[in-house]
């Protein structure tokens, strides 16, 4: 497993997921809320996050497969989901 794969938790991107369904402006791509985009494909099996810059799957199995240009932006996205996850 690389580094990378360990910061993001799939239950943490699950529930930020959900909540960016449930509260988030929906557009032609997905639902967005405070700057992630939330999709999933056609069976449901894998939902996406994004920032624009870092994509992350939540693949079957609650295997997380991450791009991200450097640690940093990466960072910057947990952060941010973890925030959405927080909401209330």
């Amino acid at each position: 497993m690389r580094e990378t794969e360990r910061k993001v938790n799939a239950a943490t991107a699950l529930r930020a997921y959900q909540r960016i369904v449930s509260c988030g402006v929906r557009g032609p791509n997905g639902h967005e809320l405070q700057g992630v985009l939330a999709a999933c494909d056609f069976d449901g099996y894998t939902i996406s996050l994004s920032d624009g810059v870092v994509n992350v799957r939540v693949l079957f199995h609650n295997k997380v497969a991450i791009e991200a240009p450097s640690g940093k932006a990466l960072e910057t996205f947990v952060r941010r989901i973890e925030r959405i996850d927080q909401r209330r």
